[in-house]
């Protein structure tokens, strides 16, 4: 009897159990795609998130979760409607959110630059959750991964715009967009000499190895001759033709950058007769190196003042102030903080908030770092301009004089210290003063006025309108009387 190594088919069921699929994809940290498949004979799914009845529906399908929590776990999962929520026939993925994307710092600017270094200071960025970190780029190479600011570049190229960028980015290597500051560095530094400096007998052709330079363009000047100018190459061969059998030519090089630094000549001889001439060299100075200047160091006495002093938050009615920097020869440096010359605060550390600016003003803030001694640095200042959205006061005390007709008030106040007056006879201007008089002339007996006064600042907000009567109500009318016009 044969035997078959064939396995034995299952038994079919009538209606047999429905294979389920699920699958999760755009995981982002508010979102979720769950779609799943089914197959066999079924009545319908249903969807849950974790316990939640999300819908019923007839067959596969998807469904876009929406408004979900970052950095959370869930289960979403689907089962047969016909065995119920509980059914071990259903099947379930986990789905943990993702964070949000870190927000970059709020701010990043350069200060304390030279020719040959700048200090960078940031604002804070956010991420969600954990350590909050930094990535510092400039020219899309990788600088520093600093933990907090300031930032010091003391290498950047003399001749460049080099372009900063930062990321914040969290523990778990998710990267903010950058927040990026151009820096222009000032080229004080000449090429250097031109080396190797040959010829070869094709016709003529003068060649040499090239200079280096920070701004990574220099251009060759060749001579023959220092008087004798032949052109200019930016390569560093140079061919020269019409030369005069028997005779011997000085050639020479000299590289300079896009700034005007010069590097030295350097020359060559052609064609070498009896004993080989070396190359020479004739030193003119650099444009950059000046004679006459020396620098010493002495003791350090005097404080130095914060390398750093800007305004921020800056309102109506108030405005933040942060430094850094600042240093005494001995002891914790102190600092002492002026506004338009007279002292606001003593702060200990940045920052410092004045709430009582005045509108209208540009007021002028100052630091000075002192020590123990109460030895005194040189102040660093800045300006700060207040909007005025506040009219003066009103003129006060309102009257006249027998002077012909002299109307004379108390002055009013505006926090600006710049107010003009509007004087009215019976309504229409007859003219503006800045001080607190006006004479008024050509009246006519019998008649009774009504003078007006009404200041107004120099963002144009006005104060309301005062009023008196000449003569007052219930003094006989006089006859006509004269007087000068004292007009400012």
């Amino acid at each position: 009897m044969k035997t078959s190594n064939l396995p034995l088919l299952p038994k079919a069921n009538p209606i047999p159990d429905p294979l389920i699929t699920i699958q999760a994809s755009n995981v982002t940290a508010t979102t979720c795609r769950i779609s799943w498949q089914v197959y066999g004979y079924w009545d319908g799914v249903d969807l849950y998130n974790g316990r939640a009845h999300v819908g019923q529906y007839s067959g596969g399908g998807s469904y876009e979760f929406t408004g979900l929590t970052s950095k959370t776990p869930y289960v979403f999962s689907v089962h047969p409607k016909t065995h119920g929520p509980g059914s071990p026939d259903g099947k379930s993925v986990p789905v943990t959110t993702a964070r949000h994307k870190p927000s970059p710092p709020s701010f990043l600017e350069a200060f304390n630059q030279t020719s040959s270094e700048v200090s960078l200071f940031w604002g804070d960025g956010a991420v969600d959750g954990g350590e909050r970190r930094y990535e510092l780029r400039r020219d899309n190479d990788l600088m520093e991964v600093p933990r907090h600011p300031p930032y010091k570049d003391t290498t950047p190229e003399q001749g460049r715009v080099h372009k900063y960028c930062m990321r914040t980015y969290d523990e778990e290597f998710n990267f903010s967009d950058p927040i990026c500051v151009d820096v222009e560095f000032e080229d004080f530094t000449a090429p250097t000499v031109p080396t190797d400096l040959r010829t070869t007998n094709l016709g003529l052709i003068f060649s040499w190895d090239e200079s280096s330079d920070s701004s990574g363009h220099v251009t060759y000047r060749v001579d023959q001759g220092v008087d004798h100018k032949l052109g200019e190459t930016i390569n560093t061969e140079f061919a020269i033709a019409g030369l005069v059998p028997g005779q011997r030519y000085e050639f020479g090089v000299t590289a300079f950058d896009p700034t005007g630094n010069e590097s030295n000549r350097v020359f060559v001889q052609y064609p070498k007769v009896g004993i080989p001439f070396n190359v020479g060299e004739v030193n003119f100075p650099a444009k950059n190196q000046l004679s006459g200047f020396s620098a010493s160091v002495g003791s350090r006495f005097t404080p130095t003042p914060p390398t750093y002093f800007k305004p921020f938050n800056h309102t109506a009615s108030q405005v933040s102030f942060y430094w850094y920097g600042g240093e005494v020869e001995t002891g914790v440096p102190r600092y002492e903080l002026r506004r338009d010359g007279q002292l606001l605060e003593v702060p200990i550390s940045p920052p410092f908030t004045d709430t009582d600016p005045q509108e209208g003003r540009e007021h002028v803030y100052c630091i000075r770092t002192y020590d123990e001694s109460s030895r005194y640095s040189e102040p660093v200042c800045v300006k700060v301009s207040f909007p005025d959205f506040t009219s003066p006061t009103d003129p006060s005390n309102l009257r006249t004089t027998d002077l012909g007709l002299t109307l004379t008030w108390e002055p009013s106040y505006d926090s600006s210290g710049n107010i003009t007056y509007i004087v009215e006879q019976g309504g229409i201007e007859s003219g503006r003063t800045r001080e607190t008089e006006f004479a008024v002339t050509g009246l006519e007996p019998g008649t009774r006025y009504t003078f007006s006064v009404r200041a107004v600042d120099g963002s144009g907000n006005e104060s309301d309108r005062v009023s008196v009567q000449y003569p007052a109500l219930g003094i006989p009318l006089p006859g006509k009387r004269g007087g000068s016009a004292l007009l400012a």
